[in-house]
Order: structure tokens, then C-alpha cells, then sequence
């Protein structure tokens, strides 16, 4: 569509969908993912600034769409009034701006019944035609107040210039002040690293005179927001596996060898992203936490077997190989339900997938890595932590030398 839309030149356009455009009005009152905006009083200098910033946003890769929100510009029919000639005949400002209004405007004059409902009846002159300023130039103004029947009439051209002149079409406000807006959305780039390009690049480049000061929102704010929370929940969500894991087993080693399984995980996660050009957003952080506790649990179910073997076997190799061999289709089938459930969302491209496909293709991707990991090093690394930490160096210690002494006596 953008394609074919790119062929046809001056013509606007813009990619959105009605519940994305209802949240993002709703967290900046502009529909974009990234808004700039600018504050101030000086309309024609904030929008110079901002056609600055429009340039920088154009040229920073992975912008679509930018464009300055709303500032269109409409010709009116201007009259300046003549504050001299107002005086000399008595008149006040507010007395023209009252004809003016009631002329073009309308006046509420009666009432009447439609029905079982009163409405009002508005008489007002003409519609002015566009560029048609000798209308709004023939407006009678009463002058010498008293009978406005009886008073002395004269024309607005009389009174005040009357001419054509461009204006904006709308003036926005927010936080006491008007303000200017520009909006762009971001396609094929994540939105953080293009937010924080852009804004180096604008604070080097835009120089705003003092009063004057630029606002950084829409979308982009709700992830900044989540990925701090992230950045504190994800730490605590290993801590309480950690938690689990040392209530599962009574001991610390080997809830520490299975929380390796994490970074296990991370890795394929991470690949996973890499292959499929997928961004990191808050659904692939969740997808990570996700990652976590299946890949521990693949790691749970491993040990606790190891740990049965050895019990019989403390001394023998071959009785973690043999768990390992046993545990080996547990541990598969654990790891393909996930797989195989979330596939279809990591491979779709329908509306809504934004959100689902980063998830899915987190999980898959870290589940293939810990899964061969787990079943490959795990074992491995368990069985070294307990040979140098563990009851494996307990039973590895020489007897003391007096028992050597006594036994040399009993067996001459």
C-alpha cells in the first residue's frame, strides 16, 4: 500500500488501526507512536523548530510517517479595527465585535415549536464566500447608540481595515500554554534505540529560545515505564526460583546448578531474536520470565533423577549417564508441548501478532538452546560442583593417618 500510495505525490497518509490509535491519543492526546511536542507562545517560531525536528525524524532511520500534527492554515477575512476612528464616534471595541458577531455569527431572536420541542430560531446574514471581503466591508455598525433603529449607520469599512489574510486552522493547548505537535511511527528498527538517536541528534541540532522547551511522549513512554518494572521484576523472579529450588532440594548447590539453566535459556532467546529481526519489546522480556521456569523445570527433573541414582551409586559414572538416558524423553516432551503450542503465534503475521510473535519466538528459540544444554552440560557441571563442593568431597578426603597406623598393625 505504501508503495503504491507513494506513486500519487502530494498526497498525506498514514498507517494506523482504531484500537491502536484510542491508546495512543489516550497516553498523548496525538496519534503516533513517537510525539514531539513543542511549547510556547510564538506560533510561526515553533513551527519553524519543529519543521527542524521533522527534518531530523525524516532522516533518522526507521522513521514512516512523519508529519506535523494539525497545523494547517485557512484564509480568513481579517478586520483591524480602527481604534482612532472608534473613539471619534463614541464607539467601543466590543460594540463592533457584537454586530460582527450577530451578522456572520447569528442571534438567538425567538423561539418556536417543533413538535413537543422548542428550539430556537438564529437569524444571521449570508454565508460570507470565501475571499469575499466587500460583504463582510458593507456591515452596517450603529453609531450614536440611543434608538438603533433611529441611530446612525455606518459601514465596517468605515471602522477597520478589512482584508484577507492566512491563519491556523486550530490552536492547541495543554498544561496552560499552546503547543505544536509532530508524530511519526517506527517500522524495521526497535523503539528505544530510534528514540534515543533522535533526541541526541535534536538537542544537538534544535536550539530553542528561552520559554520555549520540547516534550518527548506517545507509545514509547508506556515501554520505557514496563522495562523498568522489568528491570526489577526479572531479578526478583530468579530470586524466588532460586527460593524453589532450594525448598525442592534442602540444599544450595544444587539449586545453584539448575539455576544455570537460566542463562541456557537466555541464549537461545536472544539467537532466537537475532534470526528473526525481532526487536526486543516488553512481550519478549515476559517471554524471557516465561523461558525461565520451563527451563528450570526441564533442569528440576533431571537433577532429582541424578540425585536418586547417586544415592544408590554414589561412586559410579554411569548411574548420571543412566538417569540422564531415562529422563532424556520427560525432558524433550516438556520442551516440544511449549514449542509446538506457541509455533503458530511465532509464525503469524496477522493483526494483533506484534505482541504475540516476540513471546513465542523467545520461548521456542530458548527452549531448543537449554534443552540440548541441559541434557548435554548440566549433568556435567553437577557432577563437578558436588566432586569439588559437595558430598563428592567428603567421600574424595583421605582417611587420617593414625587409622593407616592401626590398620598396618592389625594386618602385619
Amino acid at each position: 500500500m505504501r508503495i503504491e500510495l507513494e506513486k500519487t505525490p502530494g498526497v498525506q497518509y498514514n498507517f494506523s488501526q482504531p484500537i491502536k490509535d484510542r491508546v495512543e491519543e489516550s497516553i498523548s492526546g496525538i496519534r503516533g507512536q513517537v510525539v514531539v511536542k513543542i511549547y510556547g507562545d510564538d506560533l510561526g517560531l515553533m513551527h519553524d523548530r519543529l519543521e527542524d525536528v521533522q527534518r531530523i525524524l525524516t532522516a533518522t532511520r526507521g522513521s514512516r510517517d512523519v508529519e506535523i500534527y494539525r497545523a494547517g492554515r485557512a484564509q480568513h477575512v481579517v478586520a483591524d479595527l480602527d481604534r482612532a476612528a472608534l473613539a471619534r464616534y463614541g464607539l467601543q471595541v466590543r460594540d463592533v465585535e457584537d454586530v460582527v458577531e450577530a451578522g456572520f455569527g447569528g442571534k438567538l431572536a425567538t423561539e418556536m415549536w417543533e413538535g413537543e420541542r422548542k428550539v430556537g430560531v438564529r437569524v444571521k446574514l449570508p454565508d460570507v464566500v470565501e475571499g469575499d471581503t466587500g460583504t463582510v466591508a458593507r456591515l452596517d455598525v450603529p453609531v450614536g447608540g440611543g434608538d438603533t433603529d433611529a441611530a446612525a449607520r455606518l459601514p465596517l469599512s468605515s471602522l477597520a481595515k478589512v482584508h484577507l489574510d492566512t491563519g491556523r486552522t486550530q490552536i492547541n493547548r495543554e498544561q496552560g500554554g499552546r503547543f505544536l505537535a509532530i508524530k511519526c511511527n517506527i517500522e524495521g528498527r526497535d523503539m528505544g534505540s530510534f528514540v534515543d538517536e533522535a533526541q541526541a541528534r535534536v538537542a544537538r541540532e534544535v536550539k530553542l529560545p528561552e520559554g520555549y522547551y520540547l516534550t518527548w511522549g506517545g507509545e514509547f513512554e508506556n515501554q520505557r515505564r514496563a522495562m523498568k518494572r522489568l528491570a526489577v521484576i526479572v531479578p526478583v523472579s530468579i530470586v524466588v526460583i532460586f527460593f524453589l529450588l532450594y525448598m525442592t532440594f534442602r540444599a544450595a548447590l544444587p539449586a545453584i546448578v539448575v539455576l544455570l539453566d537460566v542463562p541456557f535459556a537466555t541464549v537461545g532467546g536472544v539467537f532466537a531474536l537475532y534470526l528473526t529481526h525481532t526487536e526486543l519489546s516488553v512481550s519478549a522480556a515476559v517471554g524471557f520470565i516465561t523461558l525461565f521456569g520451563v527451563a528450570v523445570m526441564d533442569g528440576v527433573l533431571l537433577i532429582l533423577y541424578v540425585r536418586q541414582a547417586q544415592s544408590h551409586s554414589p561412586d559410579s559414572q554411569e548411574a548420571i549417564l543412566r538417569a540422564v538416558s531415562q529422563r532424556l524423553r520427560p525432558v524433550l516432551m516438556t520442551a516440544l508441548l511449549a514449542s509446538l503450542g506457541l509455533f503458530p503465534a511465532a509464525m503469524s503475521r496477522a493483526i494483533g501478532s506484534d505482541t504475540q510473535r516476540p513471546f513465542a519466538i523467545v520461548i521456542i528459540g530458548g527452549l531448543m538452546s537449554s534443552t540440548l544444554l541441559t541434557m548435554l552440560l548440566l549433568p556435567t557441571l553437577y557432577e563437578l560442583a558436588d566432586r569439588w563442593f559437595g558430598e563428592g568431597r567428603k567421600r574424595a578426603r583421605p582417611r587420617p593417618a593414625a587409622s593407616v597406623a592401626l590398620a598396618g598393625e592389625a594386618h602385619p
